[in-house]
Parts: structure tokens; sequence; C-alpha cells
């Protein structure tokens, strides 16, 4: 799994990257591209996700805790079910 704990990442392209199981706890992901990324049971305790896009992102068993998130974010956006 990735350990991008901590990373700042500005304008990124990760469209359909799979991360699961990443820990990018406290990471600022400003104006990056999650579309369709697999991030099932990643870690984004108190990440900066207020900029991403989180379009069909799949979020399943993630803890955002204390992330900070889109202002659009809402559960009909991203998927909520393992393939």
């Amino acid at each position: 799994a990735a350990n991008l704990s901590g990373s700042r990442l500005d304008r990124a392209v990760l469209t359909g990257a799979s991360l699961v199981d990443a820990d990018l706890e406290d990471a600022v992901l400003r104006r990056v591209d999650l579309r369709n990324a697999d991030l099932r049971n990643a870690t984004l305790r108190f990440a900066d996700l207020r900029l991403a896009d989180l379009t069909g992102a799949n979020l399943l068993g993630a803890d955002l805790m204390g992330a900070l998130l889109p202002h659009d974010f809402h559960a009909e956006s991203v998927e909520t079910a393992g393939p």
C-alpha cells in the first residue's frame, strides 16, 4: 500500500488509481483528480480534500475522520460498495 502521509499534491491526475489501503493521513490534495479511484480502506484522517474531485471514487471502509471534504461532497457522488 502507498504511504503518502503528509504529502502535498497539487493538480495531480490520479483518475482510476488503485490506492487500496493507502495512507494519506494529513495529506493535502489540491485540485487532485481522484475520479473513479479505488480508495477502499484508505486512511484519509485529517486530509485536505476540499478541492479534490472524488466523483465515482470507491471510499468503502476509508477512514475519513477529520478530513476536509469538498463542499459539494455527497453520498451519491461516490461508490458505496466494492466490486
